[in-house]
């Protein structure tokens, strides 16, 4: 029998359901035809280890009794590792046999790839999450050890290496409503599938880790599940991977592909110590996340911060009020006016090209006989954004109040944006960036797409291919808002100019967001002059947001 096998037994023994399933090759396949809404395999909580049984350990024990610091977002991946590395040295533990059959796959994950490698993501911000994970990790092993100084006998390379196993592997559920995470055999050889053909979750009735079909599961097909929400740069960062359908762009999949900026408020900026007595702690040096998904809620909170930033006197009253637990994710700045919009998202189309400019560079580097390679293009540099910052001394914050870099709109740009009197950020554009990367949004469409990806693809170095796809990840972002933002300048324009933009022609993201634009103002419009009809005369009519009327 072979490692599987027992694993198989033991969990049997236990009262797992694995009829339905079976693993071959370290991948979990029906062993039938499963129907929508039949149970795929069932684990009782007795064949898991918990994060909050991993808290009995001796080890972790002592930490707990010392009072030792672990980051709180992780201390329960910590946990599940110190309970990993001890009970995996007794031949008698029931685990055994999962111990056996874990990969040793450290290669997969960046935090332990060489410094050569991790230069070839020169331009994504994932190089400075890598160095930033790599330092978390230390800092965790360290604390232990501090707390539990016999837990040296586990080398750093090892604990780094349980760390990442466990953090790829564990499941996060509730259990009699508390959330934790846990380890489940067998349940963890399902590979993701950005495709959701099933569901696992945990039943506090039979107190088991259940899989469930949602599709019907054909005989012999490879049983995949969703390992949740993210960007291909975390999936790589935390899993080792990134999703094939990465470069898919927009619509259901637009997730996966992100960009990010950090943001605060200059002192050089129009009204700069007003708007920093009015954010909070939060908001005085973030780091925001940006999708080609409008409504996602990370674009919809940079947007709302930009707004704040764009605001001139007039309309630094129509701002929200934001205390210490103000989130403009959960309550965000809708449209003000029109000349705040237009200003937003000139400034962001500006962040857009110089980023879009810095990383097909990098691209070009790792891809030669890419059709984007184009002898090295340097822009006219803006003072404001600083698209090479690096902000992760930690991956788990977002914010760094040491910053010097500035990306915030040029000060002394004209808070007057008529169209006669305003340079159109299509005139300042270096058109060849533009032209270079027509077409990179279309990328990814086909199965075959490029060298990269075509016959030569089982051959290539798969750090350098993540490289390559991270990057153009990137571009499709920048892209994609350099695109959008140039279609609906005119019709803002038009909408300042008469009170409304025609927008026929114009579908999907442009007409929606036309149509957000317009209902905000209409509502802003609505609710000035109910307050005004209900005020005394004189007084301040500040706008308490603290609702999107959008």
């Amino acid at each position: 029998m072979d490692s599987f096998g027992i694993l198989r037994q033991a969990l049997l023994g236990r009262g797992a359901r694995l009829e339905h399933v079976d693993v071959r090759e370290r991948t979990l396949y029906a062993t039938k035809t499963i129907a929508p809404n039949e149970v795929v395999l069932s684990l009782p909580i007795s064949c898991c280890i918990t994060s909050e049984g991993a808290r009995d350990s001796p080890t972790a024990r002592k930490i707990i009794e010392k009072k030792i610091e672990i980051n709180d977002e992780f201390t329960d991946q910590v946990f599940l590792t110190i309970f990993f590395l001890d009970d995996r040295e007794s031949k008698k533990s029931f685990y055994a046999p999962y111990y056996a059959v874990l990969p040793n796959n450290r290669h997969d994950f960046p935090v332990f790839w060489s410094e050569e490698q991790v230069a070839w993501f020169c331009g994504s911000s994932i190089q400075a999450s890598i160095e930033g994970l790599r330092d978390c990790i230390k800092a965790e092993y360290d604390a232990i050890v501090a707390g539990a100084p016999e837990f040296r006998r586990h080398s750093f390379e090892e604990y780094k290496w349980a760390r990442m196993l466990i953090s790829s592997r564990a499941f996060r559920v509730a259990v009699l409503g508390k959330t934790l995470r846990l380890l489940g055999p067998y349940a963890d050889m399902m590979d993701h599938q950005e495709h959701r053909k099933t569901n696992w979750d945990f039943d506090d009735a039979s107190m088991s880790l259940t899989v469930t079909a949602l599709e019907e599961i054909q005989a012999n097909e490879p049983i995949r599940c969703h390992y949740g929400k993210k960007s291909a740069k975390k999936f790589l960062l935390y899993y080792g991977f990134t999703p094939r359908e990465t470069l898919e762009g927009e619509g259901k999949f637009a997730h996966l592909n992100e960009i990010e900026l950090v943001m605060f408020v200059h002192p050089d900026v129009q009204m700069a110590k007003t708007k920093i007595t009015m954010v909070n702690e939060t908001y005085s040096c973030k780091k925001y996340r940006l999708t080609t998904a409008l409504r996602d809620k990370g674009t919809v909170e940079s947007m709302s911060f930009m707004r704040l930033l764009c605001a001139s006197e007039q309309e630094i009253y129509m701002l929200p009020k934001m205390g210490e637990e103000y989130s403009l994710k959960s309550n965000p700045i809708a449209p003000m006016t029109v000349r705040n919009e237009i200003e937003m998202l000139e400034m962001l189309e500006d962040m857009m090209e110089q980023q879009l400019s810095h990383t097909s560079n990098e691209y070009a580097k790792l891809m030669p006989s890419s059709p984007f390679s184009l002898p090295p293009h340097t822009p006219t540099p803006n003072p404001n954004f600083n698209p090479d910052h690096n902000t992760d001394s930690n991956p788990n914050l977002d914010s760094n109040p040491n910053l010097d870099s500035n990306p915030n709109p040029n000060p002394n740009r004209k808070d007057s944006l008529a169209p006669e009197s305003r340079e159109r950020s299509g005139e300042r554009k270096d058109e060849r960036i533009l032209e270079d990367f027509k077409s990179i949004s279309r990328i990814g469409r086909k199965r075959k797409r490029s060298k990269d990806v075509g016959p030569e693809a089982p051959q290539m170095n798969p750090v350098l291919k993540a490289a390559r796809t991270i990057l153009k990840s990137e571009c499709v972002v920048t892209k994609f808002y350099i695109d959008f933002i140039d279609t609906v300048l005119p019709l803002l324009e038009e909408m300042e100019r008469v009170g409304f933009a025609d927008t026929r022609g114009h579908k999907g993201h442009v007409a929606e967001y036309i149509a957000y634009v317009w209902c905000s103002l209409q509502a802003r419009r609505r609710t000035s002059k109910a307050v005004a009809t209900t005020v005394d005369p004189g007084v301040s009519l500040a706008a308490d947001a603290t609702s999107d009327p959008g």
